[in-house]
């Protein structure tokens, strides 16, 4: 099935069940201040903010300080894990609003 094609299915769903649809929507909104270290890398809408939570072991926090220090971003492993892994969150976090075609 295309991407379209589930777009469609799960608008045709959520049309016929909108009571479950607001109730997610309503424990997303009641939940949107946790950020819970234990499920690892998220990015929660909380209002127009959206907080995101990246979980690195102390080792990697250690490597992401010294890279910094040394300045040297072109072969810092630790920062092109913590970018890349920030630019997904944010790219499926904005992926859900339903506003982008606006920005075309």
């Amino acid at each position: 099935m295309d991407q379209e094609a589930v777009d469609l299915a799960f608008a045709d769903w959520a049309e016929r069940n909108q009571d479950i649809v607001e109730d997610i929507y309503d424990e997303i909104r009641c939940t949107s201040h946790l950020l819970d270290v234990e499920d690892h890398n998220h990015a929660k809408w909380h209002e127009d903010d959206l907080g995101v939570l990246i979980v690195l072991p102390y080792a990697h926090a250690v490597a992401f300080a010294v890279e910094s220090m040394d300045g040297e971003f072109e072969n810092s492993p630790i920062h092109s894990f913590v970018f890349s892994t920030i630019t997904q969150l944010i790219v499926n976090a904005v992926g859900t609003i339903d506003d982008l075609d606006d920005f075309d």
